[in-house]
């Protein structure tokens, strides 16, 4: 949770909180309830749920020789689509798209 709070001053994220569960009057223990990232947190955060959505690779194989090396889905800009593709797992949309609008952004103080 500490750290939904600390990313939360720099960007969107899901809503978490602690609950106490019980079952049956017995208590089970203090869990964390973390907001699902689905069409609810897309529409709540984004206003849509439509559009394209990735996340970071989970395992990582051999990287490809020509992609960043150890950025492992962090805000560092990739400037080949295979590298892309190759980091990030496409949840909906077109990865395509992700790509030209991640290069649009990091060439646009450049005109």
């Amino acid at each position: 949770m500490l750290a939904n709070e600390i990313a939360n001053t720099y960007f969107n994220v899901p809503k978490s909180n602690f609950a106490k569960v019980y079952i049956n009057k017995e208590y089970y223990g203090l869990f964390v309830n973390n907001e699902a990232v689905s069409d609810g947190y897309l529409q709540r955060v984004f206003g849509t749920a439509s559009g394209s959505l990735v996340k970071p690779k989970e395992a990582f194989g051999t990287p490809l020789e020509q992609c960043l090396k150890n950025v492992f889905g962090s805000l560092v800009f990739e400037k080949q689509y295979n590298c892309i593709e190759s980091n990030f797992d496409l949840l909906q949309g077109d990865l395509e798209i992700v790509a030209n609008t991640a290069f649009a952004l990091n060439n646009a103080g450049q005109y």
